[in-house]
């Protein structure tokens, strides 16, 4: 069957709509977008059946061939070509191709006003040599720019078709000019052949509703794309929206090869612009590439983007900043990733990553249960992270949900949460930097995790934490240095500085099934609210400092409960300036077991229903006072607990009696949950 059989048919959908057309006085974009002096000199061009009728927008009347020659117009039956800055409104069909170009680079104003372009071998609509481009999409019209033709795929002729592959330049619209697209009207770009949209400097869409198919990038720019409203809707085999500005090539000095002297300074490159920014208005895109991809910036100001991409969601090559707006992104690759830094000030995220990977990594999606969740990235796969930055990542607003594969959010500097709500649910880190993580402020929930919290320096001063892990609850590590990189992790990830965990304010609760608190070195607490429910295995401890590394775990300041396995089970260290202490049971008590800390008066300074089993805890709090003592109720069993020093070591016996015990934890053998001396 013959391609033009394809062409007649979309040319016959585009007189459809198009052969009662609106003469030149009636134009519905005129009133609103074209300025008096464009409604008297536009020139209305409509095209049916291979001809060409030309009106002059101020008088309806038709337009001479020898006035047309003037206006430097001409038609030969199947492509259009304009060589005059001015108005112009088209209409009808047109088997070929629209070519404008003005010598003098002034600009141009084309009215689509029911208008179909196909052009079987090359670009719908080319524009060179003019110094700006403004496209109206006129009221009510439905427009059609096609490059090449959709072929079924059992009936492609597939080396014509490569051969026109090659042949095609550009995409469907091919603009050289800053280009300004708006209207109330809506276009709707094929590129069968390359791209859909090719802009070679800047494109601005002010508003219109634009359809873009494309074989390659839907959306192509050079220097910057801008959309500030109407609606875009994009399937692409490629990247979505690309801007790709390539870095010119500077010059080297030259210099006097006998002398050395410098007889002519270096040039220095200059990157020209090459970024995306969403100001208002929708955007949805397919893309079997990345959705969006720059080689400098993104920024969302305002307006809904949504992304379903093979490859990276949005990937900028310096910064990606989201200050507002409603942003969904489901990639197989990195959801956002920038090469430089991160910001989120605010707006809506919701972002996923391989969408399916709850059901492959396992159940458990709640605090009171064990978390889902496997650490299943190796190098070997893309990377599959919700929010990645090569720099760093600051989170200072907006309301984050996160269901990714890889790290939830993971940066190579300094990660930073002073504000916002984040919801995680993740098959590896939850929060991860390669340095330093500090949060000050927000409200932070990670559902499911591998490590919840992971970095070299963690800093913890404000807001609220709550947790979940598979592994440690929170990793301090420090390289190959420092008892070696975490699990999964290469040693040239990490920092090699001292590990530290520093807690100094916030709300903290941690449900992990290894280590709750975890550092390679040092613990310093000196406010804040934390509670640990750690391991139930002898393997892992609520608390876990890196002794080993002559780190301490160390309180001044602040309430700390962590209960969990005894097996490994440490306490605040003897030079701590708040009082602590941590205690052994020789049995575990039970998930849901309600655990109080009071004093002897009965004033209750603690309380908590265990998120697991366990048979150790350590406690620690500003009312606690050395030489005194204090109530301690595990279910119905109650224990008064002296504190004859600032760090406590206890150990309650297979009948009841509390005793010295040493640092070294450890439970006892025996039947059942002793019973404790009456109050």
């Amino acid at each position: 069957m013959k391609k033009t059989f394809y062409i007649a048919a979309i040319l016959v959908i585009c007189l459809t709509g198009a052969l009662i057309v609106p003469m030149a006085g009636n134009n519905r974009a005129a009133a609103d977008l074209l300025t008096e002096e464009q409604k008297q000199e536009a020139v209305a061009l409509c095209f049916q059946n291979g001809e060409m009728t030309a009106l002059s927008a101020g008088s309806s009347e038709e337009i001479t061939q020898e006035e047309l020659e003037k206006l430097e117009i001409t038609f030969d039956g199947q492509d259009l070509e304009i060589r005059k800055a001015g108005t112009y409104i088209l209409s009808g069909a047109l088997e070929g191709s629209v070519l404008i170009s003005s010598a003098k680079k002034k600009e141009v104003t084309l009215v689509l006003d029911g208008f179909c372009a196909v052009n079987e071998s090359g670009e719908a609509l080319s524009v060179s040599k003019t110094g700006n481009l403004v496209l109206i999409l006129n009221d009510g019209t439905e427009n059609v720019l096609t490059s090449g033709i959709a072929v079924a795929e059992s009936m492609a002729d597939t080396a014509a078709e490569d051969e026109a592959e090659e042949d095609a330049k550009g995409g469907a619209f091919h603009s050289k000019a800053e280009t300004l697209i708006r209207g109330g009207g809506s276009l709707k770009v094929n590129g069968y052949l390359n791209n859909g949209i090719h802009v070679t400097k800047s494109l601005v869409v002010e508003s219109g509703d634009i359809t873009v198919y494309a074989k390659n990038n839907a959306v192509k720019v050079k220097d910057a794309f801008c959309m500030n409203g109407g609606k875009l809707t994009i399937t692409s085999e490629d990247d979505g929206i690309k801007a790709e500005r390539e870095e010119e090539i500077a010059a080297a000095a030259v210099t006097d090869p006998e002398t050395g002297e410098i007889l002519q300074e270096a040039e220095i490159a200059v990157p020209a612009a090459g970024e995306v920014i969403l100001n208002g208005g929708e955007i949805q895109i397919t893309a079997a590439g990345s959705g969006i991809q720059t080689l400098q910036g993104i920024t969302l100001n305002a307006g809904t983007l949504t992304v379903r991409s093979s490859k990276d969601g949005l990937k900028a090559g310096t910064v990606l900043t989201v200050n507002d707006g409603t942003v969904y992104v489901d990639s197989d690759q990195d959801a956002l990733f920038a090469a430089e830094n991160l910001f989120v000030c605010g707006g809506t995220l919701d972002l996923k990553t391989e969408g399916d990977y709850k059901h492959k990594a396992g159940e458990g999606e709640s605090f009171g249960g064990p978390p889902g969740g496997n650490r299943n990235s190796t190098s070997s796969q893309p990377s599959r992270k919700a929010l990645k930055s090569d720099g760093g990542i600051s989170i200072t607003g907006g309301d984050i949900r996160i269901d990714s594969a890889d790290d939830a959010v993971h940066c190579a500097e300094i990660l930073e949460i002073a504000g916002g709500t984040i919801s995680i649910s993740t098959g590896d880190d939850g929060l991860h930097s390669d340095t330093q993580i500090d949060l000050s402020d927000g409200t932070v929930t990670i559902l499911t995790s591998y490590e919840a919290v992971e970095a070299n320096q963690i800093n913890i001063s404000g807001g609220d934490l709550k947790v979940a892990s598979n592994d440690d609850g929170f990793n301090a590590n420090g390289g190959d240095s420092f008892g070696g990189p975490s699990r999964g992790q290469a040693a040239s990830d990490t920092s090699k500085e001292t590990p530290n965990l520093n807690i100094s304010g916030g709300t903290i609760y941690v449900n992990a099934v290894g280590d709750g608190l975890d550092s390679n070195a040092n613990i310093t607490i000196s406010g804040g609210y934390t509670v640990v429910d750690g391991p139930t295995s002898s393997a892992n401890g609520p608390l876990d400092g890196g002794t080993e590394n002559g780190g301490v775990i160390s309180i001044s300041g602040g309430t700390v409960f962590a209960g969990g396995a005894s097996g490994m089970a440490e306490g605040f260290s003897a030079n701590s300036s708040q009082c602590s202490f941590l205690i052994t049971f020789p049995i575990s008590y039970a998930e849901g077991t309600l655990i109080t800390v009071s004093l002897p008066d009965g004033t209750e300074l603690f309380r908590h229903t265990a998120a697991s089993g366990g048979n150790s805890l350590v406690f620690s709090c500003p009312e606690l006072v050395m030489g005194e003592s204090c109530i301690l109720t595990v279910a119905e069993y109650e224990f008064e607990l002296p504190l004859t020093k600032m760090s406590n070591y206890l150990r309650v016996s297979s009948d009841g009696e509390v005793t010295q015990g040493s640092s070294a934890g450890g439970g006892f053998p025996g039947g059942g949950f002793p019973g404790g001396p009456g109050r």
